[in-house]
């Protein structure tokens, strides 16, 4: 279930995926290719591979993006309860 690849070439294949998917591929994604056991033995985990890689890694953009939509919200949410206390 995965390639036994030196850190150069992991490094490669991460950065091949990311282009290929426009965006840093999930853990799911990159354990079809690289087995989780390699990439602790590599880089000692995922989030060091994906950094090594010059990534981000994916759960930290999810945590961004669902931060950023959580403002939003919120801001969104104020500005109506400021135009409905006015009427």
């Amino acid at each position: 279930m995965g390639m036994k690849l030196d850190q150069h070439e992991a490094i490669n294949l991460l950065k091949e995926m990311a282009i290929e998917l426009g965006r840093t591929p999930t853990w799911y994604e990159i354990q079809k290719v690289i087995s989780k056991h390699h990439i602790a033995n590599l880089f000692g985990g995922m989030v060091a591979f994906c950094h090594a890689a010059g990534l981000q890694p994916a759960s930290a953009k999810r945590k961004m993006i669902i931060l950023f939509l959580k403002n939003r919200l919120i801001n969104r949410l104020k500005s109506f309860l400021i135009r409905r206390s006015k009427k």
